[in-house]
């Protein structure tokens, strides 16, 4: 699973801040979880958010990968644009 970006497009400072991040994860994380994470938390980190409809892979994975980063509090949820105008 991958979030909707194209590798190819990724500059070299971007492929090698999720590199460093991908190492550091791996000392808590499974190898196959680390790219994802590493990923998630990168796109996160420059937009601010991200939408479940931006990860890419099967419905039970992308709740996995939700579910992992809300417990160890790596990403918070917010509340969609419909709930915080009640």
């Amino acid at each position: 699973m991958i979030i909707q970006e194209n590798s190819n497009n990724l500059d070299w400072s971007r492929m090698e801040g999720l590199n460093r991040l991908g190492r550091i994860l791996k000392r808590k994380f499974s190898g196959e979880e680390v790219g994802s994470l590493a990923v998630l938390l990168s796109l996160a980190s420059e937009k601010g958010r991200v939408s479940y409809e931006e990860i890419e892979g099967e419905r039970e994975t992308k709740e996995n990968l939700l579910l992992l980063v809300y417990n160890v509090r790596l990403l918070l949820p917010v509340r969609t644009s419909q709930v915080s105008k009640t």
